[in-house]
């Protein structure tokens, strides 16, 4: 029998910066998160949603980064980089 995954209801009350969303999620990671709420690994449902986004989003921006930086050509962002750069007039510190 397939039952329906219980719904999370995460408030995020207290700033206008905060969103409530309703979140459907099988009832075995449900347990899972109730169990560390219960022994204290997380304040409430809310904060273990919070902070596995969060965990998701971070790399995300990182791999993103990580991309684009390898779209550059080294030799190539050096040349530019030195272009009309005259090295003789360059102030001495």
């Amino acid at each position: 029998m397939c039952r329906k995954p219980q719904r999370i209801f995460i408030l995020m009350a207290g700033t206008p910066s905060r969103t409530t969303i309703l979140v459907s999620i099988d009832n075995k990671l449900l347990a899972r998160i109730d169990e560390l709420v219960r022994h204290q690994a997380f304040a409430s449902r809310s904060a273990f949603a919070e902070k596995a986004v969060k965990e998701k989003l971070i790399p995300r921006g990182r791999d993103r980064l990580a991309h684009e930086a390898g779209k550059l050509v080294p030799g190539f962002e050096v040349m530019i980089a030195d272009e009309g750069l005259d090295l003789d007039q360059w102030p001495e510190y």
